[in-house]
């Protein structure tokens, strides 16, 4: 078998692995000692003589008493014992039960409760006791007096527990609400109706105090903190609302229906607490543990406690724990702690003492309220292949000083946290890598949080991910006290995700969603290098020389107050503030905001253009009082735009090309002359046009309107206009200049001074002669000089010929003025069969006001006919007020026209 101690070394530093060997050595040495193995059974042995021998001579530990009294004699053998526990359940009072593990103790069950079968072992602990008098009074860890299975003192090594159940019973301690009640305000008593009060009856003058919680599958509800004021009978129990910081709120309706709300002692249980080195905790299940205060052990503690500066101990590191496939579940309470390794008296100094070892392969599904895994005062450790589910906390360490740590492999699901980790400690996290965990991150949680005092820490290769595309929430948040040197990268983050890097120092960030584009970062700051980031909210300050290695957009106001270099594809959409260098390589874009240039130097911000980069949006302006501003081609090795703070002068090197999406263009606004926006509306039309109302657009060559330059206007145009003026053309007519010139096809026209269009189909002159060769069909000629009859001709015969001119000649008359008054009707109708090509008349309708000669038009129904189309209505004024209909068939056979109501309109002059 792979010993368990394995991986230990993997992560030690030298000094680390030396002192691991020296205790490897003291290990050995005990080993050498004897260890007596003891058989011992949770049933009596028929003919047993107790000697613990063997499995027929097992030790008979069936009751409470009787197990702990068994175990309370163990002592004095100068090495050890292997207690080989049978199968059934053994009952004890725990540390309670005035025993402890002790230095080279080892408990070896038969298997715990998930493996199956009946083989199984469980030790359950059968009662409580009460520790202190006020709520909320601190235990210290060895003095966890409700600990199912712990150390005898704080310096134990090689105390082991195996292939078990730990069952802390919790719920057997009390009684459930049989009545239901209304939370009362805070001070205030109510009355609770219970199956049994004995319980309370018992602790009223110990320790008065109860905590109330739902025990639902789904519904584990806190009702919270309560104090026992009074038990008037078996069946009832007066409490008061202590208010406690986890309490449902007073007038909230809480309904029971059978054993589904629980009330008991508000103490706290815990499964496995040992320590402090060379401890082994595998194959063992810890089961219904309640943690009613704050942060209470619940689960499997390994790891030291003590005081240096007055104990003494047998060591200086607490190394070389395990904690290797072991489960917890069922728990209640508050906010425990699940599995931990961990050491009250870790400092950097020589008197301090770390715990170190490994957390692997264990499954925790806890209530939402507890921490699942972690622990404080550690070093040298490593936790991996865990899977942590519904926690408040899925990996927690918020206390004490913690280096060399690494988190690997784990899997955490439906956490309030995923890793939460840093606090107010001065140098407290150093030496993290968190690399490898996969964190499903639910609607509102957060995945990777450090919250400050974090150094010289590695998180890569993790997958943060919302359960689904509609989730938010929070992929990575880092808190910024006294944190630096941190590197994030080759992370994948759901892209809907936020990640929050505020006001810090140190960070280093490059890292993908799921497609491989970038993560949401608000609020970046300081000097680090970054990558692979959306920073689309906040303000972000670089305060140091910062690189960014493509892939990084920002979105909120960036400013550089010490300069920046850009090796990749990163695009500034926000506005940015450059107070010192900044050089940027051939893919940096400038999507919109303002672009503010303060710095004193000779080359401020320098642009590499050889690639695609991007200065583009209506709305940027350079400012800056002092800088020099260079677009600069690396290709031709020369400049392609500068930009003079002294003098304002622009220089541009060539030509201006602006290539971005439909409805973005180029702004140029020279001075205080006002603006020409030049772009694309819609990917269709491009335009150029002045951004208010208050300028005109105005086109000329030369340096006055009389240099006789020329405006060229080529390929097709089109020119659209508001309701205003379309277009304004002026020449000048002194000399005769013409207004406008077309050319195109080997054809001329336009507008001559006098303001005459001519085109190739509509010529203008003063001949009588049409002198055109190249007219044809339906062209026209104005004469000017003609007279009525002689003005305008149209050619009606011919191509490319003088021939087919005819001239337009234009009649007077006068119209007699109609009036028509348009008299609307309907009746019902029933043509019947029609033989083919054949009329049918239904006779005569009376219709008022119609008279001989008006028209009459019929609208039949719909449908028409059962068996073809192809039938004609018609009617007729036969006489003043009568109107005769008709139907046509105008098919080859006969037809039958549908009887319905026909419409009658009549056109009267």
């Amino acid at each position: 078998m792979k010993s368990p101690f394995s991986k230990i070394n993997r992560i030690l530093p030298v000094h680390i692995v030396i002192l691991a060997a020296s205790l490897f050595l003291c290990a050995r040495a005990h080993a050498q000692l004897p260890q007596y193995t003891l058989y011992v059974s949770s049933t009596a042995v028929p003919g047993s003589t107790n000697s613990g021998s063997s499995w027929a001579n097992a030790v008979n530990c069936s009751t409470q008493p009787l197990f702990d009294s068994f175990l309370q004699g163990c002592t004095g053998t100068n090495g050890g014992y292997t207690f080989m526990l049978s199968s059934g359940t053994f009952y004890t009072l725990g540390v309670s039960g005035s025993w402890g593990a002790k230095t080279n103790w080892q408990f070896d069950g038969m298997g715990e409760t998930g493996t199956g079968g009946s083989n199984s072992t469980v030790v359950e602990l059968a009662g409580v006791t009460y520790s202190g008098t006020t709520l909320y009074t601190s235990e210290s860890p060895q003095n966890w007096v409700n600990t199912v299975i712990g150390e005898d003192g704080n310096y134990c090594s090689g105390i082991e527990v195996e292939n078990l159940t730990v069952d802390c019973g919790w719920l057997d301690f009390g009684t459930y609400v049989s009545g239901s009640f209304t939370v009362p305000a805070s001070g205030s008593n109510v009355t609770l109706t219970v199956a049994n009060s004995a319980w309370a009856s018992n602790a009223l003058s110990i320790y008065p105090f109860a905590f109330i919680q739902r025990t639902d599958t789904n519904n584990q509800e806190i009702i919270g903190d309560y104090e026992i004021i009074s038990v008037p009978d078996g069946t009832h129990i007066v409490v008061q609302n202590l208010n406690g910081p986890y309490n449902l709120g007073a007038g909230n309706n809480v309904a029971t229906s059978g054993s589904d709300v629980y009330i008991g002692p508000a103490i706290d249980t815990c499964g496995v607490a040992i320590g402090a080195e060379n401890c082994l905790v595998q194959n063992v299940r810890v089961m219904d543990s309640g943690a009613p205060v704050d942060e209470a052990p619940g689960g499997i503690f390994v790891g030291f406690n003590g005081n240096p500066t007055i104990d003494s101990y047998p060591f200086i590191y607490a190394a070389g724990n395990v904690i290797n496939n072991c489960t917890l579940n069922d728990v209640w309470g508050e906010y425990g702690w699940g599995i931990s390794l961990w050491s009250n008296n870790a400092t950097w100094g020589d008197t301090g003492i770390f715990t170190s070892g490994i957390i692997e392969n264990c499954t925790i599904n806890l209530d939402g309220y507890w921490q699942g895994i972690g622990g404080y005062g550690v070093a040298n450790t490593i936790y991996e292949n865990n899977t942590i589910s519904n926690c408040g906390y899925g990996w927690f360490m918020d206390t004490g000083w913690n280096t060399n740590v690494e988190i690997l492999n784990n899997t955490f699901t439906n956490n309030g946290q995923g890793i939460f980790f840093g606090g107010g400690y001065v140098g407290g996290w150093t030496d993290f890598n968190v690399s490898g965990n996969t964190i499903n991150v639910s609607n509102g949680a957060a995945g990777l949080t450090t919250n400050g005092e974090v150094h010289e820490s590695s998180f890569s290769g993790n997958q943060i991910l919302a359960v689904s595309s509609t989730s938010g929430g929070t992929g990575i948040y880092v808190n910024p006290y006294n944190t630096d040197e941190n590197t994030y990268s080759n992370n994948v983050i759901s892209s809907n995700l936020n990640n929050y890097i505020p006001e810090s120092a140190g960070i280093g960030f490059n890292n993908g969603n799921q497609s491989g584009g970038p993560v949401t970062v608000l609020g970046l700051s300081g000097s680090a290098p970054l990558g692979n980031a959306a920073l689309t909210g906040g303000t972000n300050i670089f305060t140091g020389g910062n690189t960014f290695n493509g892939g990084t957009t920002f979105g909120g106001l960036a400013t550089f107050n010490g300069g920046l270099l850009s090796t990749g594809s990163n695009t500034f959409s926000g506005a940015s503030d450059f107070s010192g260098n900044a050089t940027f390589g051939t893919t940096a874009d400038f999507d919109s905001g303002d672009i503010d240039l303060d710095g004193n130097s000779s080359s401020a911000v320098d642009f590499d253009v050889s690639g695609t980069s991007e200065w583009a949006d209506s709305t940027s302006v350079v400012s800056g009082s002092d800088y020099q501003f260079n677009l600069y081609n690396a290709q031709t090795n020369s400049s392609a735009m500068t930009v003079d703070g002294a003098t304002n002068n622009v220089t541009f090197y060539g030509g201006i090309t602006d290539y971005q999406n439909p409805g973005y263009g180029m702004t140029i606004e020279p001075g205080n002359y006002g603006a020409m926006s030049i772009g694309a509306n819609d990917g269709t039309y491009c335009w150029i046009y002045t951004p208010d109302n208050d300028r005109s657009l105005f086109l000329r060559s030369g340096s006055s309107s009389t240099s006789g330059m020329t405006v060229f206007i080529q390929n097709p145009v089109a020119i659209s206009y508001d309701s205003t003026t379309a277009l304004n053309i002026s020449a000048n007519t002194a000399s005769g200049a013409r207004f406008l010139d077309l050319f195109g096809s080997g054809e001329s026209g336009g507008i001559d001074a006098n303001m005459r269009l001519t085109v190739q189909n509509l010529e203008t002159g003063t001949s009588g002669v049409i002198i055109s060769s190249t007219g044809s069909v339906g062209d026209l000629y104005q004469r000017t000089n003609g007279a009525a009859g002689s003005v305008l001709y149209v050619k009606e015969t011919g191509t490319n010929t003088t021939a087919g001119w005819d001239p337009v000649v234009t009649v007077s008359s006068t119209a007699a003025n109609l009036s028509c008054t348009i008299l609307t009707g309907s009746t019902t109708f029933s043509f019947g069969s029609i033989a083919a090509s054949k009329m049918a008349t239904d006779g005569t309708v009376s219709f008022p006001g119609a008279t001989t000669g008006d028209a009459v038009v019929i609208t039949p129904p719909n449908p028409l006919v059962t068996s073809t189309e192809n039938v004609i209505f018609d009617g007729i004024v036969t006489a003043s007020g009568t109107i005769s209909l008709r139907a046509h068939n105008v098919n080859t056979a006969a037809t039958t026209v549908q009887n319905g109501s026909y419409g009658i309109t009549v056109l009267h002059y």
